[in-house]
């Protein structure tokens, strides 16, 4: 299934809804193209990645997560995962990305990170 996604602006930052398969492909790359041109033109507080919806994660996928994680802090936002997909959860704690992908079971919770963690400065 080929990866689509909205974009939401929030108040404290950009939600991404995604579906379909976070993997190698001309889709993926479009994506993460948009996401670092939001990134770098809007400077959001946050980036909130819905992945419910997504049914297959590779390593090309896993990798632009990591991506855009690095690159949302360098410049001063911060990314978390919204309800990942019990097939994608499966994989992020596979490769022990649990430990650097901030994960959240629903939008609110997702919000208050992001507000906490920009009211600390981390």
């Amino acid at each position: 299934m080929p990866l689509t996604y909205t974009i939401d602006a929030q108040s404290n930052g950009i939600l991404v809804a995604l579906c379909g398969n976070l993997t190698l492909g001309p889709q993926l790359a479009k994506f993460t193209k948009e996401l670092h041109q939001i990134l770098a033109a809007s400077q959001p507080k946050g980036l909130i990645l819905d992945l419910s919806e997504i049914s297959e994660i590779d390593s090309s996928g896993l990798g632009e997560l990591v991506i855009l994680y690095t690159t949302s802090g360098h410049q001063g936002s911060r990314l978390c995962l919204l309800k990942p997909s019990e097939r994608v959860f499966r994989v992020i704690q596979a490769t022990h990305l649990t430990e650097i992908l901030p994960q959240f079971a629903d939008l609110l919770e997702a919000s208050r990170w992001i507000d906490s963690v920009q009211q600390s400065g981390h």
